[in-house]
Formats: structure tokens, sequence, C-alpha cells
């Protein structure tokens, strides 16, 4: 096997390898395929939200969730999502893993979070709105790494 060879093969292992390391960056940090929340639509008259110090893990909500969110369903509104990113120990995480809320789980792996008090027809109007942004999201997210996955194996392979 010449020299020439020998290159290919150790860019190629070193490449596979750098992609893992990046891959698993990803999944394990939860970035990928990556935990799930809406941004809801609040009603003009929802007033002033209570200072976030105010709320406890069992603190309800000061009102019914209609008199503060519109109806995604109801109204047909266009649905935001926002990553949860790294998962650690804030309140909303314990919320989560006490079981006060509970995950919708897609096929991709990602996971939707939805707050309880939502009517039926909102949690499906709004999951089907989350799988078909499926790959708007999944750009959103792997945007940012592409160059930090694609650049170093490059740039090896020119060195090399």
């Amino acid at each position: 096997m010449g020299i020439g060879r020998k290159l290919l093969v150790l860019w190629i292992v070193a490449s596979l390898g750098w992609l893992g390391l990046v891959y698993f960056y990803l999944r394990a940090g939860g970035w990928f395929p990556g935990k799930w929340e809406v941004l809801y639509a609040l009603r003009a008259d929802a007033g002033e939200a209570p200072p976030p110090a105010s709320y406890g893990l069992e603190t309800p909500l000061p009102r019914p969730l209609y008199e503060i969110i519109r109806s995604p369903a109801a109204e047909k509104l266009p649905v935001i999502f926002q990553p949860r990113g790294i998962q650690g120990v804030s309140a909303w995480d314990n919320r989560l893993n006490i079981g006060q809320w509970v995950p919708r789980e897609f096929p991709d792996g990602s996971q939707l979070w939805l707050q309880p008090a939502l009517s039926e027809a909102d949690k499906r109007y709004i999951a089907e709105e989350f799988w078909r942004q499926r790959w708007s999201r999944w750009r959103m997210l792997l945007e940012p790494w592409l160059s930090s996955a694609l650049v170093p194996p490059l740039a090896l392979f020119l060195v090399l």
C-alpha cells in the first residue's frame, strides 16, 4: 500500500471519528433530535405575567390556560417551536421529571412537551404542525454545527 493510500485511509478514519464526536455531542447533550416546547400566542387581554421568582414547582397557573393563551387549533394560528437544548435542573425540567408534563414522542426521536391543560384538539393540531415542520427544525439545529463537522476533515484533507 503506497503512502497516498495510507494517508487517504488515515483521513477517512480521522474524519469519521470527528463526525462521530460531533454526533455524540449533539445526541448526548440533548440538542438533536431534541426536546421542544411551544411558544403560545397570548391573548391581548392576558395582562401582566407574575414575576418568575413567584413560581414554584407546584404553582398552578394564575388563571385558566385559555384565559392566557389563544387556541391554536380554533384560530388556525401558526405554531412556533423552541428547542429546550441541554436538559439541566431548572424548575421546568423538574416539572417534566415529576410527570406534570408528559412528552409526545415522534418517529424521529424528538419530543414535544405540551401544556397538560391544552384541549385534545389543540394537542393534535400542535403535534401535526410539529411533525410538518421537522425539516426546518432539523435545519435550524444542524446548520450551526455543519461547519464544525466539515471544516476539520476538509482542512486535514488539504494538509495530507
